[in-house]
């Protein structure tokens, strides 16, 4: 599994069993749960209004300046992986062989934004809640 991790950016990406996938998946998860906490921490320093809202606002809040930092990093991190990736002077739009073969910078592209997607979602489900117009 340490292949994954320390295998150069972008080295072609190994194979390996669903438990190592995983593996990485929670690492990703326990990243954007440790990112959380630390916004909550930096946002109640910076913006004193920030603790007189309800939990519904504070956390939406919150979700909103996760999903800033997410975009902003994910969208550095797709253009490095379309235009550098292969190296060669080859491109992820101009060469056939660099699409079909994932490098390490792909497979943790994935892990980085499904692992934003899983933390953000249970945040919404479990501590915003969903309402729509018909629950009003």
């Amino acid at each position: 599994m340490d292949q994954l991790l320390w295998g150069s950016f972008d080295d072609v990406a190994p194979h390996l069993p669903l438990s190592g996938y995983l593996f990485y998946g929670v690492i990703g998860i326990v990243f954007f749960v440790i990112q959380h906490t630390i916004l909550h921490i930096g946002i109640m320093i910076a913006y004193p209004g920030y603790k007189k809202m309800n939990s519904h606002d504070l956390h939406e809040y919150r979700l909103q300046f996760n999903s800033f930092f997410h975009a902003i990093f994910a969208t550095i991190w797709s253009v490095y992986c379309v235009l550098y990736t292969c190296g060669d002077g080859k491109t992820f739009m101009s060469d056939e062989e660099c699409r079909l073969v994932p490098r390490n910078s792909h497979v943790w592209l994935c892990f980085f934004t499904a692992s934003y997607l899983i933390v953000d979602t249970c945040l919404i489900l479990f501590l915003v809640g969903v309402q729509t117009p018909i629950d009003k």
